[in-house]
């Protein structure tokens, strides 16, 4: 057990996932997404080799041309961090590196070919993209939403997986919790989850996780079930992941 200051995740070192999550078939080698939906198109693997004609918004084209690339082969990827914490600065990554993170988290979380998931975050940043990776390794359709504090709002489409920051969990709780139960994994990430939050996502039916990561990491690296029968007080490192404290303590 490594345990940081006050305010700092305590992490349990060593993967404890739950047993049916590991057992998970093994990815195909090839991208096996069916079918990506936009507000006015649904585009099949082949499609998005194509041009693509018609009206898009920014966020609809940025994931378009993303996917775009990896099908294309693209081996590196640009990414920039926040800024939260100083001025943005450039991270590049391997194709290669994306693809680990991206089915290392969907082993854990039980993610399956064919499963739904809606992307609505910003695809031009990590958070955003590496939705868009899990799909394309493990063969998931994609919907994709302009960010908005209610992404669900007119949504007619099953979903099976979902990333939100918190302050979008919390309209969803109080506008469209039926949407939410109708889920199987939902991950929170970007900020904190406070506790008043924490609490409000126990009584839901999907497996819901709060994330523990940043740009450089290439997303999260350790996962804190926040409900189910047996809740997390500490975040859980990613199968395969290790932390360690240096001579400073950090």
């Amino acid at each position: 057990m490594l345990s940081w200051k006050k305010e700092t995740p305590t992490f349990q070192s060593f993967p404890n996932f739950p047993e049916e999550r590991n057992s998970v078939p093994a990815y195909p080698k090839k991208n096996k997404m069916t079918w990506l939906k936009t507000e006015n198109f649904r585009l099949t693997f082949d499609d998005l080799k194509k041009e693509i004609k018609g009206s898009c918004s920014v966020q609809e084209r940025s994931a378009i041309d993303f996917c775009r690339d990896w099908l294309e082969g693209r081996t590196i990827f640009e990414f920039f961090t926040s800024g939260s914490s100083g001025d943005p600065k450039k991270i590049v990554f391997s194709r290669e590196q994306l693809a680990s993170s991206a089915t290392t988290t969907a082993r854990a979380l039980g993610l399956q070919a064919g499963y739904t998931a809606l992307v609505c975050l910003d695809t031009k940043y990590i958070a955003g993209a590496m939705m868009l990776v899990r799909c394309l390794v493990t063969g998931m359709n994609i919907i994709i939403r302009t960010p908005s504090a209610n992404p669900l709002k007119g949504n007619t489409d099953p979903i099976d997986f979902a990333a939100f920051v918190p302050y979008q969990l919390v309209e969803m709780l109080e506008e469209d919790t039926a949407a939410l139960n109708a889920m199987k994994v939902i991950i929170i990430g970007g900020a904190q989850v406070d506790d008043r939050t924490a609490d409000a996502v126990k009584g839901l039916h999907p497996a819901v996780y709060a994330t523990y990561g940043m740009t450089e990491t290439a997303t999260h690296v350790a996962l804190r079930r926040l409900n189910g029968p047996d809740p997390q007080s500490w975040f859980q490192l990613l199968p395969g992941v290790g932390a360690s404290v240096d001579s400073r303590g950090c």
